[in-house]
Order: C-alpha cells, then sequence, then structure tokens
C-alpha cells in the first residue's frame, strides 16, 4: 500500500495472516513486492539516491532546530513563524529571513541587541549599518544625541555641539564623530569639522582604559597644528623675539640679534636661524644650535647645552667660516692645528706675496713643525701608558724612544715569572763541584765457638787463619802407639779480622757557566721612572 499523506505506511491486503494459514506464493510475493516497494520510497542514510519530491522539516525551535546537526542539534534552522525563518548558534538568533527580502542580522550597537539589515536578498546590496553604526539605508549618517563617552564601538554619527556632551569646547558648528575601537576599553574618536567655523577642522583624543583623554585640535584650516614649532604654513620659518634660554620644545625659529636675549656674543647684528631639540633622556636636557644667515654670521655655526637644571653652558662657535674650530669640550682638543691662511687677500705686499716660493714653503715648513710638535705629543702620550714603570724590553735600547728611564739588566740575568707583584732577585750564573772528602771508618768481626766437651781431632796438619786465608801451619806427630787420632781437653780457638780506616780521596773540578741550559743572549731594559 502506498504511503498517506503523513508518510504512514500500511501492509497490503491479505495481511496480518492467521495462524496455521498455508503460505502461497501469491500472498507471499505480492506482501514482498508491497514491502520492497516501501523501502525503496525511504530515503538512504548512506547518501544513495535522493529526493524526488520536496523534503519537509518540523518547524523545530531557537534550541531544537527542525534543521540540525548529529554532533551539535541545537544549532540549526528553524521556523520561527509565518514567512520568519532564522538561524540559531549558541542560544542565540544570529540571522533572520523574512518576507521583506533582507537578510538581518542581530548585533548590539550600543542600544542591546536587534536585528539589523545586512543584505537586500533581491538586490543583492550591502547596508552599511550593519558593519558600523551610524550608517543609514538612506546613503546618509544617523544623527547622535547624547555623551560622546558612551560612544563604545566602532561607529559614524552626525553631531552638533547643542546635542552632545563632552566635545571639544572650541567645537562651535557641526560634524561628524568617528570612533574606532581595538579594545572595548581602548580606541580613538575623531571629529571632522563640517559646517562654518568648524570648516578644514579636525580633533582626536584617544582612550586607555575605559577613560577619554583631552580633545586636541590635529588640522586647523587644512594645516596640521601638531608640528614642529616655527614652521609656518607658508613655508617659511617664524620669528622668534624673546629670551634663547625660554624656549623649551623642538622648534626652529629665524630672529634677528636685536630682538633676542642671551644669544652667543660674537654673532652679528645681522639675521640667523635656532634649532632647540628637547630631550627627556637624563632629565629634561636640550641643545641648540644657531646657523648664521646674513652678513658677519654667513659660514658660521654656534652650539650649546643645558643640564637637566636648565642651566645653559656658554656659546661656543663651532664652524667659522666652513672650518671646523673645535678647540674644547668633553676632551680637550687643544691639539688641533690650524694651517697658515694661504689667501692672496690675506698676504702682505712686496717680498712676502704668494708669488715668492719662500713665502709659501716657509707657510708650509711652520704647519708642518706644528703638525709634528702634535703627532709627537700624542705617540708619545700613547707610548706611556704602553709601557708603565716596571715593563722590560728585549732585543734593544729604548732610552730615548720611549717615555721614561730605562736601565740594562746585568749581564747573565735570566726572567723569572712572579705571581705577587713583587720583583726578587738572586742565583748565580756560576755552578761548582767543589773539592771534598768522604771518610769511611768500619769494622769486621768474627768469632769462633768454644768447644766444651771432650772431642777427638783426626791426625794430620794443623790450619792457621790469617786474614781469611788458611795456611798449613805445621805437621805433628803423636808419639807413642800408633794412633789415628788423639784426645783433647776442652778449649777455644780465636780468629781476629784487622780494622780499616780512610777516605776516597778529594778530588774536584771548578764548573763556571755549566749550569745553563742552551742560551742566545740579547740585550734587556728595564724601565725604572
Amino acid at each position: 500500500m502506498p504511503r498517506d499523506n503523513s508518510g504512514n505506511y500500511t501492509l497490503p491486503a491479505g495481511n496480518p495472516v492467521i495462524s496455521g494459514s498455508v503460505i502461497t506464493s501469491s500472498w507471499a510475493n505480492s506482501t514482498m513486492s508491497d514491502i520492497a516497494a516501501a523501502l525503496t520510497d525511504s530515503l538512504s542514510r548512506s547518501g544513495n539516491g535522493g529526493m524526488l519530491s520536496p523534503l519537509l522539516f518540523g518547524d523545530g525551535a531557537l534550541l531544537d532546530p527542525g534543521i540540525a546537526w548529529a554532533l551539535e542539534p541545537s544549532m540549526g534552522f528553524y521556523r520561527n513563524g509565518t514567512q520568519d525563518m532564522r538561524l540559531g548558534i549558541g542560544n542565540r538568533s544570529v540571522l533572520r529571513f523574512t518576507y521583506a527580502e533582507k537578510l538581518e542580522i542581530q548585533r548590539d550597537y550600543g542600544s542591546g541587541l536587534e536585528y539589523n539589515p545586512a543584505v537586500d536578498t533581491k538586490s543583492m546590496s550591502l547596508y552599511w549599518d550593519a558593519k558600523l553604526a551610524g550608517y543609514g539605508d538612506t546613503g546618509v549618517h544617523g544623527g547622535y544625541t547624547g555623551d560622546l563617552d558612551d560612544l563604545k564601538t566602532n561607529s559614524c554619527w552626525f553631531i552638533s555641539p547643542a546635542s552632545v556632551t563632552n566635545e571639544p569646547t572650541d567645537f562651535v558648528g557641526d560634524g561628524f564623530i568617528v570612533t574606532e575601537r581595538v579594545a572595548p576599553s581602548s580606541g580613538t574618536q575623531t571629529i571632522y569639522g563640517r559646517f562654518g567655523a568648524d570648516s578644514w577642522k579636525q580633533w582626536m583624543r584617544t582612550d586607555t582604559n575605559d577613560t577619554w583623554g583631552d580633545w586636541k585640535l590635529v588640522v586647523d584650516g587644512g594645516a596640521f597644528t601638531e608640528r614642529l614649532a616655527g614652521y609656518a604654513d607658508t613655508g617659511l620659518h617664524e620669528s622668534y623675539n624673546a629670551d634663547l634660554n625660554d624656549i623649551t620644545v623642538n622648534g626652529k625659529w629665524t630672529f634677528v640679534k636685536a630682538n633676542v636675549t642671551n644669544e652667543p656674543s660674537d654673532f652679528a647684528n645681522s639675521y640667523g636661524f635656532i634649532t632647540h631639540d628637547e630631550t627627556t633622556a637624563g632629565g629634561n636636557r636640550a641643545t641648540q644650535t644657531i646657523i648664521g644667515a646674513w652678513s658677519g654670521n654667513q659660514y658660521k655655526m654656534w652650539m650649546r647645552q643645558c643640564d637637566s637644571s636648565r642651566v645653559w653652558d656658554a656659546w661656543k662657535l663651532v664652524v667659522d667660516g666652513g672650518s671646523l674650530t673645535i678647540t674644547s669640550g668633553d676632551r680637550d682638543y687643544t691639539g688641533i692645528q690650524t694651517a697658515p691662511k694661504m689667501r692672496a687677500s690675506d698676504a702682505p705686499a712686496g717680498a712676502s706675496d704668494l708669488t715668492r716660493k719662500d713665502y709659501v714653503d716657509a707657510g708650509d715648513a711652520a704647519t708642518l713643525a706644528s703638525a709634528n710638535s702634535y703627532t709627537d705629543s700624542a705617540v708619545a702620550n700613547v707610548l706611556a701608558v704602553a709601557f708603565p714603570v716596571g715593563s722590560v724590553v728585549i732585543g734593544w735600547n729604548p732610552s730615548g724612544v720611549l717615555t721614561g728611564t730605562w736601565s740594562q739588566l746585568a749581564e747573565g740575568t735570566f726572567l723569572m715569572c712572579t705571581r705577587n707583584g713583587s720583583d726578587p732577585s738572586g742565583g748565580n750564573n756560576d755552578a761548582a763541584v767543589i773539592a771534598h772528602t768522604h771518610t769511611i771508618n768500619h769494622n769486621h768481626t768474627a768469632s769462633a765457638s768454644t768447644q766444651t766437651a771432650d772431642h777427638t781431632h783426626q791426625r794430620g796438619e794443623a790450619f792457621a787463619v790469617n786474614n781469611g786465608t788458611a795456611q798449613s801451619v805445621e805437621r805433628y806427630a803423636i808419639t807413642g802407639a800408633s794412633q789415628s787420632s788423639i784426645n783433647l781437653q776442652s778449649h777455644s780457638h780465636n780468629i781476629t779480622v784487622d780494622a780499616f780506616n780512610g777516605n776516597s780521596g778529594s778530588a774536584g773540578e771548578a764548573a763556571t757557566g755549566r749550569n745553563r741550559p742552551k742560551y742566545v743572549g740579547k740585550l734587556m731594559y728595564e724601565r725604572t721612572a
């Protein structure tokens, strides 16, 4: 049986079967064919086949949408009412499709959550007010009334001083305010003047940690006001007419000697330019530079600086006629020499003019001698540091070349390293094998055992020992009956070894210089003062 309009399936006639009935082919085939047709009409979960007619969904709701996803069933589309379809994400309806042919986005532009048109689905045109507040559908900006401090989102509005608060105090006409945020508590606001006294003006302020700073006029009449002092809109420098010590901002001005105070004493009564460079590094220090610009001051430059207490140094002429004339500063430059001038206008008349070789040669010689004197002095100072008192030079005599007093070390002196800063000396280059005697005193002692019992000696020769050598003494005979041995009473034998006293003899050899290793002699000088 086909499904009804609600999608319900019903088995064909002859079903259900009665228990005990015989299964016939006509019943089984028709029933199975009907079930197969119903299954074929079902949508495959594996994506096989597709719908042959529109797929209808239940309306659903915000948290239970009619079209949802298995892994996030609370997100999806739902029918909110007649001709009103919405997209729900995270417990919020973020999109709304209506019969008004507009796609609307729910956003909070400062007045709470509300739907704002984003796209005209008929003409596919974008609505700016879906991105920035204050952009109306009619192509003009909406008006803002209220406290400008309360603008917390990106926006652009038309304003007038009568309808807002916390505007710039010198804003008197009307204009547009642009708010730009980089974080909920950080951003900038810019007001562009539109009419009357506010034409060609621009004010700005910043918000840090949700606290707005003061308004600043940054453009006035088309010209930037945030620029170095002394730079006029006309392309010329402004004039400075006061005490030069009173300048406390970066800038550059033109001035006349008669209109300022605390200028260089040798600055001629004419024009010049003063540049002031201020820094907070090191405690509000500053530098001033004056460049001459007119008669008597051309090609000249003066400089001075002040410390953190705002006490100015004296002016110093650092460039004179295009030449550096530095003579002092943090370091001493008094050794720098200036060559004699040899311009024709400076040459004396008569025999001492530039046409004479002796005049030119004399000037060259004076310059060279002065330069050499400075060079020799500088080199001597360097060598004095490189060779302090106690230094030793090997191989040459530094006297008259290096600074200080140098003494030659004694002939045959060797250097020895020390670690405690002292300079010990000693030793002798001559080693001798001195004549001397080794004394030998010793005795040899021997003893013979004493025989206390009666014993027998075989008949024969008697021996005596003399200095360890056995010698035959005599052959003795035994009288009486013929006997091979004799019996003697108890007795002892004594053996004496003579003692030796003497020496090895005295012999030696002088060995001057024989204790040195292989060497090469060099001159050695020590700085003693």
